[in-house]
């Protein structure tokens, strides 16, 4: 008797330990089902963010990018260039700058990080934000302005460079003769780029950023 009272005691014990273990199995597979579910809404909502984020920069960029091909002082400057000995195009950089700088510091406030003109065989021409900086080839670092000179056409992507890592619209130029003048750079970093994101979103999005 005392022997059957004492499996009964065990029997109990162990059934109890079993739905006890099987109680917290359930329970955390639900937590885990519920942050998952969480985390996805976070991530489709991140994702909706984004898009239309680049959407954003990417309907501004095209329209400051039509602002300067339809600028008859710009692409005259730039059809100069074209031929130009390396005085001549100090001078035209310089007249470029000096015409479009002011612009330039409006969009910068705007959150347009870059303006960077490209002459056709991918070197780079002038940079708004460093005009000290010039002739250095691209190539091998901005696929986006390798492959407008290429086609002839926009190309836009996230990229590396050499002294920021941003999104970046590249548009051609011509000028009235339809000729090939070159390609005009628009770039946003990817602290513009984090900061719209983040702006009506719930939690921080990690999302790291740096300048090259």
């Amino acid at each position: 008797m005392i022997k059957t009272k004492k499996q009964k005691i065990i029997l109990y014990s162990l059934v109890f330990i079993s739905i006890l273990y099987i109680g917290i199995i359930v329970i955390g597979a639900f937590k885990n089902s519920k942050k998952e579910f969480y985390l996805n809404v976070q991530s489709e909502l991140l994702a909706v963010k984004y898009k239309t984020s680049d959407k954003y920069f990417k309907i501004m960029a095209e329209d400051i990018a039509s602002m300067y091909s339809s600028n008859k002082q710009v692409i005259h400057l730039l059809s100069l260039a074209q031929k130009a000995d390396e005085t001549k195009k100090a001078y035209i950089r310089h007249a470029i700058y000096k015409k479009l700088i002011r612009n330039y510091k409006r969009l910068n406030h705007m959150g347009i990080t870059q303006v960077h003109f490209h002459l056709p065989d991918n070197s780079s021409f002038l940079r708004m934000y460093k005009p000290e900086v010039f002739g250095d080839d691209v190539t091998d670092i901005k696929d986006a302005v390798v492959l407008t000179n290429q086609t002839k056409t926009m190309h836009s992507g996230f990229e590396t460079c050499l002294f920021m890592a941003g999104l970046r619209f590249v548009y051609p130029l011509f000028n009235a003769k339809k000729e090939y003048l070159g390609c005009v750079e628009i770039a946003y970093s990817t602290r513009e780029l984090l900061k719209s994101i983040q702006d009506d979103f719930i939690h921080d999005s990690q999302f790291a950023y740096s300048y090259l």
